[in-house]
């Protein structure tokens, strides 16, 4: 009888086991979806506006390095792209509002790319700038981000 009870409670310790592994995989699994999720920020999937302006920032970045150091400023993007790319809210992006700050931060990247020297850093702060207005404007979610190119 007292052997028969040790191989239930062995039994009964090894189901348990077992399932707290398989709980485990799935939390796994489950952190793997996640990940997969936080490289698509909007559910709906992205615009090719917002597709863009990531690409925008990411530039914007590596641009920051190139003032701090005192590099030349090198842009690779076609920013002119703001102006036609399809928006989440494409109503808003073709307002009169949102076509001027597009220009505004157009004439900023035209001014940053033929600036002396000694104006590259206020050109470039103008440019941070004229992205926060806008996305004070039409899309408040990334200015946390965009407050760290200052």
């Amino acid at each position: 009888m007292r052997r028969r009870f040790k191989r239930i409670i062995v039994c009964f310790f090894m189901i348990i086991i077992s399932f707290s592994c398989n709980s485990e995989k799935k939390d796994s699994s489950s952190t793997e979806q996640n990940k997969t999720s936080q490289n698509t920020i909007n559910p709906n999937g992205d615009s090719e506006l917002a597709l863009l302006m990531r690409e925008m920032y990411d530039e914007a970045a590596r641009v920051k390095k190139q003032v701090k150091n005192s590099e030349p400023v090198s842009l690779t993007l076609d920013y002119d792209k703001i102006l036609t790319a399809h928006a989440t809210d494409q109503e808003e992006a073709e307002t009169p509002e949102f076509k001027a700050f597009a220009q505004l931060y157009l004439n900023s990247l035209e001014s940053l790319k033929s600036a002396q020297a000694d104006q590259v850093e206020g050109i470039f702060s103008q440019m941070v700038e004229s992205c926060i207005a806008c996305h004070k404007t039409f899309c408040p979610g990334p200015l946390v981000r965009i407050k760290k190119l200052k």
